[in-house]
């Protein structure tokens, strides 16, 4: 099994989902989800990175990383299953890691491995760690950029402290309304409240955002399994080396990262980069990657 290597412009947002997909196949008959971003500045001496993308579904979510990443290392993209239309998605995260250990394995036999994951691609790749660890293969780190379960495994006093942040926010809001305007956001954020605490409860829907509507079918169906499969996978404990990459601003997520990961996670080390979490990979993709790359010469030496 061997990669793809994109050699167009990776700066370019307008990349075709069509292009996203080819990368990830390296022939018809032996499927790969890797995608070769960026090539290594040593030849064969320096180890890859490997990284996968968040709920927007395609590899092309790291180019700014990719962009900004100035490092020895050469850089894959694992992309998820489901892009191209004749593949289905897959269910669960622990088919999803297996899915991306073979691929790792193939191009990098031996460890140590270096793992990045975006948002909730971070559990797809603590599972890796899990699973290369369990088979004797030795992971140098894994760096979450932002990275949380779902929010039925957090904490109650996780869960609560969002609640409570996120209803006095809207509560601000809608003081600043129109009589009119603040019954009807009123009505909508009681909903988004009954929805919030039946996910607590073990409810879950599809994914949602503000493009996912308009976005072409087979991406909308990658993204709801996806969702599904975070939903239904509990965090498990990791005792290997955990980079975390937390938003400084929390927005929708725990301020305080180490009360849910410290216990899962013992190992862990947390690098707050200032702004939230959707910026992260955008107009601050230079701090995470400043980051990735001092914490990747850090184990040159594995």
């Amino acid at each position: 099994m061997s990669a793809a290597c994109y050699t167009g412009d990776f700066s370019r947002p307008e990349i075709a989902l069509a292009d996203a997909a080819r990368l990830a196949v390296s022939t018809p008959q032996m499927p790969s989800p890797l995608a070769l971003l960026k090539e290594s500045k040593d030849g064969p001496a320096a180890p890859p990175l490997f990284m996968t993308h968040g709920l927007g579904g395609r590899i092309t979510e790291l180019r700014n990383l990719v962009q900004h990443l100035d490092t020895p290392h050469p850089l894959y993209g694992l992309q998820w299953r489901g892009l191209d239309e004749s593949e289905p998605p897959h269910r669960t995260v622990e088919e999803m890691a297996r899915y991306f250990t073979d691929a790792i394995i193939s191009v990098q036999p031996e460890g140590p491995y270096r793992l990045v994951g975006l948002s909730v691609g971070g559990l797809v790749m603590l599972e890796v760690a899990r699973q290369m660890v369990a088979g004797g293969r030795p992971v140098a780190f894994v760096a979450l950029v932002d990275t949380y379960p779902h929010s039925r495994y957090w904490p109650m006093k996780c869960w609560a402290e969002v609640l409570i942040r996120r209803t006095r926010h809207h509560a601000a809001s809608i003081a600043r309304m129109s009589w009119r305007e603040g019954v009807a956001e009123f009505v909508r954020r009681a909903k988004g409240l009954r929805q919030k605490i039946g996910a607590r409860h073990g409810a879950v829907s599809g994914w949602k955002d503000a493009d996912h509507a308009h976005a072409p079918e087979r991406l909308r169906r990658l993204r709801d399994c996806g969702y599904r499969a975070f939903a239904q996978y509990p965090p498990r404990p990791y005792a290997g080396k955990v980079i975390f990459l937390q938003a400084a601003i929390p927005s929708v997520f725990p301020e305080n990262a180490m009360d849910l990961w410290g216990v899962l996670t013992p190992d862990i080390e947390i690098h707050k980069i200032p702004c939230d979490h959707v910026t992260m990979s955008a107009t601050h993709a230079h701090y995470v990657a400043g980051v990735l790359a001092a914490k990747s010469k850090e184990v040159v030496l594995f």
